[in-house]
């Protein structure tokens, strides 16, 4: 450690005015090393060292960040009284506060590591502590986050988001006044004097943070902060998202036949619907009920703003058809036996079913085993989503027979 000078650690470290390094001590059989700091004395004019009256002193020392391969631990020796407002303010974060056992930058570096999912044991190989010490942070801090999940997700005023903000390297976008005044204010201080002020301008940036956080969720999330009830309402939102069933979809036979009922007060759309339905049931053929689909879902495109509440119904309906069994005729109906006896009787363009419907022609003319109506029928049940039109055939010719 000879050659690393103790100026160029406290930078590494992070630390800040009236902080330093006073010693280091490096220990080759454990891997750690215990980096001592002090704080520098108050002079009054003229480097006259300010007098204090002599006060017990009491060592500390906490687990901070590996350095490379090397286990570290922060060290202080202060008065108790100084010890006590470590541990009823908010240190530095390369310290911590007097009831803990690691600095406030590797519990984050823990809050990070456990946030994305890692276990107590692989975080404690990661960052060289016990299983028991990362345990223990870590139900920390759960609690921490359930009180107040905002500020403990929150980046230490050590993070490099804070300088990019006050330098605009990383653009903040905010609409609170108060927040736009204090940006100004701070960045002004930073450019004029970026050695001196800059530590104070991030601590009070932090701070407004911490203290307003119920106001800036929009600030936070840019900050990657993503608090739990948020996230779940996004999702939520986007499972909301509305959509309309394409042509194909067989919710709008079942609209237009009255297996399904759509609930509404709109005038317009009833009248639209009973005007449908008579279309579609006395079509003489497909084209005269496809056009009674699209005219339907023209109406729907056409008012979408007034319809939003019909529109969710719909669109509840389009999700839970994957999941939902497919509407076929019992094996035992006629109209499987006459699809396989009959050539004309459904027609269609797919390849995989023009093939598989000539083989099973051929057998069970041959033979008349039943498996061959029970392949058909499955063939229709996997193949629901590309095969919609053809179902809606076979239900319309079972319903006529």
């Amino acid at each position: 450690m000879d050659g690393l000078k103790t100026d160029d650690l406290g930078r590494i470290l992070g630390l800040f005015s009236p902080w330093t390094v006073k010693s280091t001590e490096f220990d080759e059989r454990s891997n750690s090393l215990v980096i001592e700091l002090t704080k520098s004395e108050d002079r009054k004019r003229f480097g006259l060292i300010q007098p204090k009256p002599a006060a017990e002193r009491i060592c500390k020392r906490w687990h901070h960040v590996p350095l490379g391969r090397c286990r570290c631990q922060i060290e202080v020796n202060l008065p108790a009284s100084e010890l006590a407002e470590l541990r009823n303010g908010l240190p530095p974060a390369f310290l911590g506060t007097a009831s803990q056992y690691v600095t406030r930058e590797l519990a984050d570096r823990i809050r990070l590591a456990h946030s994305a999912g890692l276990h107590a044991g692989l975080i404690s190989e990661l960052l060289g502590l016990s299983t028991e010490m990362a345990e223990a942070e870590i139900r920390l801090l759960e609690a921490a986050q359930a009180i107040q999940p905002s500020t403990a997700l929150l980046p230490l005023e050590s993070s490099s988001i804070w300088l990019n903000i006050l330098t605009d390297t990383q653009p903040l976008s905010t609409t609170m006044l108060p927040l736009k005044l204090l940006l100004s204010r701070l960045k002004l201080d930073v450019a004029k004097d970026p050695g001196r002020a800059l530590h104070k301008s991030v601590l009070e940036l932090r701070t407004f943070f911490v203290l307003n956080s119920h106001q800036l969720t929009a600030e936070l999330n840019q900050l990657g902060v993503y608090p739990a009830k948020h996230t779940q309402a996004g999702q939520q939102k986007q499972k909301l998202k509305l959509i309309l069933p394409g042509s194909g979809s067989h919710l709008w036979h079942q609209l237009l036949t009255g297996e399904r009922t759509l609930k509404t007060e709109s005038m317009p759309l009833k009248l639209c619907l009973a005007q449908q339905k008579r279309a579609y049931r006395s079509g003489p053929g497909d084209a005269e009920r496809a056009e009674a689909i699209r005219n339907l879902q023209q109406f729907f495109r056409h008012n979408a703003q007034s319809l939003v509440s019909e529109l969710k119904t719909l669109t509840g309906w389009a999700r839970q058809q994957p999941s939902s069994p497919i509407l076929l005729p019992a094996i035992e109906h006629q109209v499987w036996q006459s699809i396989l006896l009959d050539d004309q009787l459904l027609a269609s363009e797919k390849i995989n079913y023009r093939l598989l419907v000539s083989r099973l022609k051929n057998k069970y003319r041959r033979t008349g085993d039943r498996d061959c109506l029970l392949q058909l029928r499955d063939f229709f049940n996997q193949n629901a989503s590309t095969m919609a039109a053809e179902i809606q055939t076979i239900n319309r010719l079972a319903d006529g027979q």
